[in-house]
């Protein structure tokens, strides 16, 4: 080989080495977490404990742990009560449906992965990973897509060895069915033998190049059964994705909040509001008094007019967003 042509080669697989860094690390979701309330923490036993500085930093650190929520103390909650104490709170799982079960801590305030908590009911959760439900009816392999994004979801990614591992668990435990299987998001209809989950990754960005494939599959001499399954025992099986009639396993993702969870007030301008419009000026000037009197109060006076006060106002509520 000459050279020149070496040098080609090399520039070459060095932008494919390039485009498969990028796939992988885009098919990759980004997790943001929400405050949903405030002056309460989740009773459930934490993952990781930590001293932070900051909201961020508390972040961070729970994305270093693979938390899905958080309790947070913010510096003004911690120096009031005069203790040097962890004020993070990993959480492996977040609040499923409601937040009944939040107890009352005038120090902390509780954040989630998971905003909108009507998308979460009847959900499971896998530890560090997720919640994820199983569609209503036995579907085929599109059928299952959809019914999964009607809830705001994907059919479930099974791409390492914990994950294979904790929802065939899901599988064994919920599925009623004498052959426990579902299908889950990994297929090669885009390209044959190339296996992508639903989210675009491909099956070759897989930690420690994981497989879970049963004996003589993904089955080659079958083009026609390009959608896989997941069973009981760990395996992945390819199937035909139009024929096989299973549930599916979703996956969900995400979402923001849809209802005022978390009643903070809101800073608002009022002088788009015309002088005419008396009603709508007065509730507006009121907001801005409440908002000025809430941020110079101290940690026990938010959570006393977030308790008593706010709720009489009937203001506009935002909620917190942080990544």
């Amino acid at each position: 080989m000459t050279t020149i042509n070496l040098e080609v080669f090399l520039i070459i697989l060095l932008v494919a080495l390039i485009n498969a860094t990028n796939i992988c690390s885009t098919a990759t979701r980004s997790v943001k977490f929400f405050k949903l309330k405030s002056c309460h923490k989740s009773i459930a036993p934490p993952m990781a404990r930590k001293r932070v500085t900051s909201l961020s930093e508390c972040v961070a650190f729970t994305k270093e742990k693979n938390g899905l929520a958080f309790n947070f103390s913010p510096l003004d909650a911690t120096n009031h009560l005069k203790q040097f104490i962890p004020n993070c709170h990993v959480l492996e799982c977040p609040e499923i449906g409601n937040l009944s079960t939040l107890e009352v801590d005038l120090a902390f305030d509780y954040y989630s992965a998971f905003g909108d908590l009507n998308l979460t009911q009847n959900a499971v959760c896998i530890k560090s990973l997720g919640l994820f439900k199983f569609t209503e009816h036995y579907l085929n392999y599109t059928q299952s897509i959809l019914a999964c994004q009607n809830t705001s979801g994907d059919l479930a990614d099974v791409t390492s060895e914990y994950r294979t591992t904790a929802m065939a668990n899901l599988i064994k435990v919920m599925l009623p069915d004498w052959y426990k299987a579902a299908y889950v998001g990994l297929d090669d209809l885009v390209r044959e033998g190339t296996f992508e989950t639903s989210s675009g990754k491909p099956l070759t960005c897989t930690l420690n190049n994981f497989r879970a494939w049963a004996p003589g599959h993904p089955r080659s001499k079958h083009a026609t059964e390009d959608c896989v399954t997941l069973d009981s025992d760990r395996l992945w099986r390819t199937t035909k994705c139009d024929k096989v009639r299973l549930k599916g396993l979703c996956e969900l993702i995400p979402q923001p909040p849809k209802t005022s969870w978390n009643e903070e007030p809101k800073n608002v301008t009022c002088k788009n509001i015309s002088e005419k419009n008396k009603g709508k000026m007065r509730k507006c000037l009121r907001q801005q008094k409440l908002f000025e009197i809430y941020t110079g109060s101290s940690r026990l006076d938010k959570c006393a007019m977030l308790n008593f006060t706010i709720k009489q106002f009937n203001g506009t509520i935002t909620n917190d967003k942080v990544e």
